[in-house]
């Protein structure tokens, strides 16, 4: 039987569909080149760090400036932050509220001594990347040469916190840091993913 130009088109567009899908479901997880994603710095100059030179880390710190945890280990999350950049790394504070006020996060930054570099992430373009859910919540990765990224570390920054509102008197031990120093020493994080403490990253109302 004949097909109909109409028909040929459909056909066509359906197995192109296919094509498409069959090849995004055969990368690998965390590997896929992230198209240009809506974030950006307090002064709204778009940012990418999922991007960057092949081996290169970047650390990722997602917090929400409400969070009564995120404050009580603001000083920790700062440390190890300036810490990692000066060995190099690549870190970012990430605020994934969509009703963030960049004014509001500055004032909160000076407030609890935060001067790390500072994206908004109001799509939850990062969030939805890494797989974050609790503020705090860090995500440690490594650049790929296709452009893709490998995440190496996602969890708690230490375990100060055992749930919310339960405060040990002091960590006993230090997840972030110790992620951190074996990316540099090219070994694996062990363990490679801890459950975070903290508030719930609310998901965006359209999901």
């Amino acid at each position: 039987m004949q097909r109909s130009k109409a028909q040929t088109r459909r056909a066509f567009a359906a197995l192109a569909t296919i094509a498409i899908l069959g090849a995004c479901a055969s990368q690998p997880p965390h590997t896929l080149k992230p198209a240009a994603p809506r974030v950006t710095t307090l002064d709204g100059a778009l940012a990418n760090p999922l991007e960057g030179e092949a081996r290169r880390l970047a650390l990722l710190v997602f917090v929400e400036d409400g969070c009564p945890i995120a404050r009580a280990l603001s000083p920790e999350i700062e440390r190890i932050g300036r810490d990692a950049i000066d060995a190099g790394v690549v870190v970012a504070l990430v605020y994934p509220d969509p009703l963030s006020n960049p004014d509001d996060i500055r004032a909160h930054n000076r407030e609890f001594g935060l001067t790390l570099p500072t994206l908004l992430d109001p799509s939850h373009a990062l969030v939805d990347a890494v797989g974050a859910t609790i503020s705090p919540e860090a995500a440690l990765i490594r650049h790929r040469a296709d452009g893709g990224f490998d995440l190496l570390y996602r969890g708690r920054i230490n375990d100060l916190f055992t749930a919310p509102g339960r405060r040990r008197p002091s960590a006993t031990t230090n997840d972030l840091a110790d992620a951190l120093e074996a990316a540099f020493n090219g070994r694996a994080p062990e363990p490679a993913r801890t459950t975070a403490v903290g508030c719930v990253i609310e998901p965006l109302p359209d999901r």
